[in-house]
């Protein structure tokens, strides 16, 4: 297993449409953002593109899958006992 803090200090949980969950990672550097996709998909880890924040100085990378979500969850574990409740409360079990 990996150990990634980088989710536990520039990572969300998110609902979209308030069903929807998303994994949202925001940072000022993209190249930062463009390794940690690198990263993701040497673990089969789909992602979004990284976009800019309208009016802000922050790119954005997203986890929107099921699939990613729960490999994630798996492959990945986490430090940030907020984030974590959150994030296995919003999905299913693997």
């Amino acid at each position: 297993m990996v150990h990634c803090c980088f989710f536990d200090a520039e990572g969300c949980v998110s609902l979209s449409n308030k069903k929807y969950v998303n994994l949202e990672f925001y940072q000022a550097n993209r190249l930062v953002l463009q390794d940690l996709k690198k990263f993701l998909s040497q673990l089969n880890i789909r992602t979004t593109k990284i976009v800019k924040r309208k009016g802000r100085k922050l790119f954005c990378l997203r986890i929107t899958n099921e699939d990613g979500i729960q490999l994630f969850k798996k492959k990945i574990p986490l430090l940030h006992p907020k984030k974590i409740k959150k994030l296995f409360s919003y999905t299913k079990a693997p």
